[in-house]
């Protein structure tokens, strides 16, 4: 479970998320290169989101931002390439290299993905969560990384909402690099 400091995702102002919702992300990079990710979904609201079924095997899979997803971009400081994560409640996952903005897109064999995620909730329920962990050892990921953590979200009503650590855009775009707004450095040697 990640140690990470909690940070508070937003609605894009132009398309406001579902009333009673609060979504928050904690993230860590190890010692060991492994980039983790928890996702809490709290409050009132958490009932009115469409939750994707579980995958019977989960596994590498496109498209997933196209329902309830969430999601981290990340690079280096300075860089024009990043890398995007999709991280569905189903379980199924997928992890892209961008050559700069929205262009060079190629899926990155070299990272895969472990995700943990709670069961569809309730009718009742107030609380969901996920924990996801990538192994960044063998894709070149600079030991000091500029990251946004994001997510879409869909409605039982057929809405779709953009939740991120910052929206720079007029419109939602997670792709800018003026929103990897979080810094995450590798986290020092564990001593037993």
């Amino acid at each position: 479970m990640p140690r990470g400091t909690e940070l508070e995702l937003a609605p894009h102002p132009g398309v406001p998320g579902p009333v009673g919702l609060r979504i928050t992300a904690r993230l860590e990079l190890s010692a060991q290169n492994l980039l983790r990710a928890e996702f809490f979904v709290e409050g009132a609201g958490v009932p009115t989101l469409a939750w994707p079924a579980a995958s019977a095997s989960p596994t590498r899979r496109d498209e997933l931002w196209r329902r309830t997803c969430f999601e981290l971009f990340w690079g280096e400081a300075g860089a024009e390439s990043y890398w995007e994560g999709n991280f569905s409640p189903s379980g199924d996952w997928a992890v892209y290299r961008f050559d700069r903005y929205r262009a060079g897109m190629r899926p990155e064999e070299r990272i895969s993905a472990l995700l943990q995620p709670d069961p569809p909730p309730s009718a009742t329920a107030r609380l969901w969560r996920m924990e996801c962990s990538l192994d960044l050892n063998r894709c070149g990921a600079p030991p000091l990384l500029q990251l946004s953590a994001t997510c879409v979200l869909e409605t039982r009503a057929g809405g779709i909402h953009y939740w991120a650590l910052a929206h720079t855009g007029p419109k939602p775009d997670f792709h800018l690099r003026s929103s990897f707004t979080h810094c995450l450095a590798r986290g020092p040697e564990e001593t037993p």
